[in-house]
C-alpha cells in the first residue's frame, strides 16, 4: 500500500477544562467528502493493534465503503483497510483486504436475492482484534443482503470472519459458518431463547490479559440481539478461547445482562478479571452491567443487574455506538501506578461534540457495582462539530489511538478521522500512561 504523509498537531500548550477543550487536529484516514474521488460513503470505524510478531506496533483502522448508502442488507457495501506503522504519524491509502493473491476477500456483490444464497452482497460493522502473544489477527462482520431488523431465524442476518497472520498485510477468505453458530447458541425448545436476529457491536473486540484456555487468551465480543423485528432488543456477551473460532455465551442465556433496549455493545476487562459490558441504550445513554467469574477457566459466573445511565452528564448523551478502554495509568502527582477507564460517546444529546468521560479505578470499591459507571472523573473533547461513531485503542507509545466518525461540513457525513491523544491531554496532566 502507497504511504501519504499526514501530520497530527497535538494542541498541548491549553489545558483542558469542562467548558475550554484542548482539541488536536486529526487525520483523516476514510475521506467521503463528495468530491470527485470521494463520493461514496464511510463509516463505522473499527480498530486494533498487532501485538507480536516483524508487524508488533502497527495500527490497522477499518471501515465500511457503502455504495448502498445504507446498513448491511441494503445492497453493495466494501470493508476498506488502512495501517499506520509510525503509532498514527502517517497511514497507508484506504484499499480493500485482500488474499495472499491479491484478490479481494470483503468487497460486496451487491447481488439481490436473500441473505443465504447471498453472504458476499455486502460486509460491514467490522469488529477486530490482534492476539496478545501471536499477533495473529481475527475480524468479524455483518454480512449479506438482509437487515437486522428484518431478520427473522429462518432468513437472518449473518455474519463472517477472517484471520490474518501477517499484520493484516493478506487475509484468509470470508468464513460463513460465523453465523449459525451464534443463531445456533439461541435456538432451543424454550421459545424465549430463540433469536430472529443479532450482530456483534462494530470497533473492537476484547482479549483478556488474565484468562487464557489452551493457546489463547480468552476473546470477548458482544452482540445485539432481537426478536420480533425490534420490538425487544437484549445484549449478550460471548466468548472464544480459540481466537474466535468457536463463540460460546457468557453466562445464563436465559438471562441477558442487558434485558430490553439494549444496542450496539463493547466489552472490557476490569483490573479483578471481572467483565464490563457497555451497550448503547436504544434511546439515550448507556447500559453498564459487570460479570463476575465464580470459576474463569470454566467461564462460569453471573451478571449484575444492568443500569441505564447519562454517566453523569447533565444535558443528557445521544444514543451512538462508542468504545470502553480501560488503561494502565500513573499519578502524574504521587507517581502511584492505578487504572483509567475511557468511554467515548458524543457529549451532546444529538450526534456531534464527540469526546471521552474517564473514570480511575483505584481500588476494588471503583468497580464492585455497574452503578459504579453512572458517575465520571472528568471529560474530554475530541470533535466540536458533528461527530459520531467511535472506537479507540491504546498505542505502542501508550497514547491513545481514537477512531472516530466526523462531518467535513454539516450534512455530510463522514469522514473516519483518527487522533493522536496523550493521557496527560485527557486527563489534563493528572495521569501518564503506564507503558
Amino acid at each position: 500500500m502507497k504511504k501519504i504523509i499526514l501530520s497530527v498537531v497535538l494542541l498541548l500548550s491549553a489545558a483542558w477544562s469542562a467548558s475550554v477543550a484542548a482539541v488536536p487536529e486529526g487525520t483523516v484516514v476514510f475521506r467521503f467528502d463528495g468530491t470527485p474521488g470521494h463520493d461514496i460513503d464511510y463509516r463505522i470505524p473499527a480498530i486494533t493493534r498487532v501485538n507480536a510478531g516483524p508487524h508488533a506496533g502497527r495500527l490497522i483502522a477499518a471501515s465500511d465503503y457503502r455504495y448502498c448508502k445504507q446498513d448491511i442488507g441494503g445492497g453493495r457495501i466494501d470493508l476498506h483497510i488502512a495501517y499506520s506503522d509510525d503509532n498514527g504519524a502517517t497511514w497507508s491509502n484506504p484499499a480493500d483486504f485482500v488474499d495472499a493473491a491479491g484478490n479481494p476477500v470483503a468487497k460486496g456483490t451487491g447481488a439481490p436475492g436473500d441473505t443465504i444464497t447471498n453472504l458476499d452482497c455486502g460486509f460491514g460493522d467490522a469488529a477486530i482484534v490482534s492476539d496478545r502473544e501471536t499477533g495473529e489477527i481475527m475480524m468479524l462482520a455483518c454480512c449479506g443482503r438482509q437487515n437486522l431488523f428484518r431478520s427473522t431465524r429462518e432468513n437472518p442476518q449473518p455474519s463472517a470472519r477472517w484471520w490474518s497472520k501477517d499484520g493484516g498485510d493478506t487475509w484468509t477468505a470470508p468464513d460463513y459458518s460465523l453465523w449459525e453458530e451464534i443463531y445456533g447458541l439461541f435456538d432451543g425448545t424454550i421459545p424465549e431463547k430463540k433469536i430472529d436476529g443479532q450482530f456483534i457491536g462494530s470497533g473492537r473486540v476484547m482479549q483478556s490479559s488474565r484468562i487464557k484456555v489452551g493457546d489463547y487468551y480468552r476473546l470477548y465480543a458482544v452482540n445485539s440481539v432481537q426478536n420480533n423485528h425490534g420490538r425487544t432488543m437484549r445484549n449478550y456477551v460471548l466468548y472464544s478461547d480459540d481466537l474466535g473460532r468457536s463463540w460460546h455465551i457468557l453466562g445464563d442465556p436465559m438471562i441477558a445482562p442487558v434485558p430490553a433496549d439494549g444496542d450496539e455493545p463493547k466489552a472490557e476487562e476490569l483490573p479483578d478479571g471481572s467483565v464490563l459490558l457497555a451497550a448503547r441504550g436504544r434511546r439515550y445513554g448507556r447500559h453498564f452491567n459487570i460479570f463476575r467469574y465464580s470459576d474463569p477457566a470454566k467461564a462460569e459466573g453471573q451478571w449484575g443487574k444492568a443500569i441505564l445511565t447519562n454517566m453523569g452528564y447533565e444535558n443528557g448523551l445521544a444514543a451512538c455506538n462508542g468504545e470502553i478502554l480501560i488503561v494502565p495509568v500513573i499519578d502524574t502527582a504521587s507517581g502511584k501506578e492505578t487504572t483509567l477507564a475511557l468511554q467515548s460517546v458524543p457529549l451532546s444529546a444529538k450526534r456531534e461534540n464527540v469526546g471521552l468521560l474517564y473514570k480511575v479505578l483505584d481500588s476494588p470499591a471503583d468497580y464492585d457495582s455497574p452503578d459504579d459507571f453512572s458517575q465520571w472523573d472528568g471529560t474530554f473533547q475530541v470533535s466540536d462539530t458533528g461527530s459520531g461513531y467511535s472506537t479507540m485503542i491504546q498505542q505502542a507509545d501508550g497514547n491513545i489511538a481514537f477512531l472516530y466518525e466526523e462531518e467535513p461540513a454539516p450534512r455530510i457525513y463522514y469522514n473516519i478521522v483518527y487522533k493522536n491523544l496523550p493521557i496527560e491531554l485527557i486527563t489534563d496532566g493528572r495521569y501518564k500512561a503506564k507503558i
